[in-house]
């Protein structure tokens, strides 16, 4: 489950017509735990045993509050990088 998916899922799963980001003065503690959780179970799915995740999808940086709340002690780099270059990085050559 991306970040995206999460804070596009919030309105509906905090019962509210409210989009992101106005929904989150909705937002429970459990309501934290639980899509903090929902995250974390996406990742045990792709690797059981990783003991450091890197999520670099480019719409994080939209999210960087919402990962605050859900993370409070993730580590967030922001990195540049050149066009061309990324894209050999993302093709895997």
């Amino acid at each position: 489950m991306a970040m995206n998916e999460i804070t596009d899922g919030l309105p509906a799963f905090l019962g509210t017509q409210m989009p992101y980001p106005q929904c989150l003065t909705a937002l429970t503690q459990s309501a934290v735990n639980d899509a903090a959780e929902r995250y974390l179970a996406t990742l045990r799915e792709l690797s059981a045993d990783a003991k450091h995740v890197t999520d670099k999808m480019p719409h994080n940086f939209k999210h960087l509050g919402m990962i605050a709340l859900l993370f409070p002690a993730a580590r967030v780099i922001h990195c540049k990088a050149q066009p061309d270059r990324q894209l050999l990085v993302d093709l895997h050559l």
